[in-house]
């Protein structure tokens, strides 16, 4: 940065002089009037230099306006850019949330397929040498009543319409995203992580620990 550019003054220290001077330029006409019209020549000095000094801070001021308009205008460019940007990445988003979703439901479908073909046959293992599928037992925490659930035992998620919600109370889901018209809400659902432990120790109201079977693929 030159030297000149770094001593300039700033847009508010010009307005800030432009008052104090046309103040006081105000003040020299009264006193003028006052005297029924007699300006002395250091009145009529002052009042030309002060008349040229609005002047050149006009002349100033015009300049950096114009040079704020202008950066206003080139980052509009970059905004209306950026925006385009978030608009392409939110339409990425809820395409991937939605290939993900139905990825997911059709993987639960698939296992659940598996699973009873498997049952059905007597088989706890599949194999052809290469890859094999096993039936393996395992504990997991069932919602049996939601609102009987102690609050430690609760988490908050936030939640959309189409989202998977099997542990919520459905008329509480719906009735919060009804109020938000579709729009992401949080709600209160089995901190199951948390209830595992304690389930192996004691019951815990509105909640079960439950042996399923599941697949391990290898």
């Amino acid at each position: 940065m030159s030297n000149n550019t770094a001593t300039a003054p700033k847009l508010y220290e010009l307005n800030d002089e432009f008052s104090q001077l046309a103040a006081e330029h105000l003040e020299l006409v009264e006193e003028i009037e006052q005297r029924g019209g007699e300006a002395t020549d250091e009145d009529l000095y002052r009042i030309h230099d002060i008349e040229n000094r609005l002047n050149e801070i006009c002349l100033q001021s015009d300049l950096k306006i114009l040079d704020i308009a202008r950066m206003c205008a080139e980052r509009e460019v970059e905004i209306a850019r950026l925006k385009a940007e978030e608009e392409r990445i939110r339409i990425f988003v809820e395409s991937a949330a939605r290939r993900r979703k139905h990825l997911e439901r059709s993987n639960e479908f698939f296992e659940k397929y598996c699973l009873h073909a498997m049952r059905i046959q007597g088989k706890r293992e599949v194999t052809d040498g290469v890859n094999t599928l096993k039936i393996r037992e395992s504990k997991r925490v069932e919602v049996t009543n939601i609102h009987e659930i102690p609050v430690k035992f609760l988490r908050g998620v936030n939640v959309s319409f189409g989202d998977r919600t099997p542990d919520a109370d459905k008329e509480t889901v719906f009735s919060a995203l009804n109020e938000l018209r579709g729009g992401p809400t949080t709600i209160k659902v089995a901190d199951k992580v948390k209830a595992k432990k304690a389930l192996k120790d004691a019951e815990i109201p509105g909640l079960e620990l439950k042996s399923h079977e599941t697949l391990k693929f290898s």
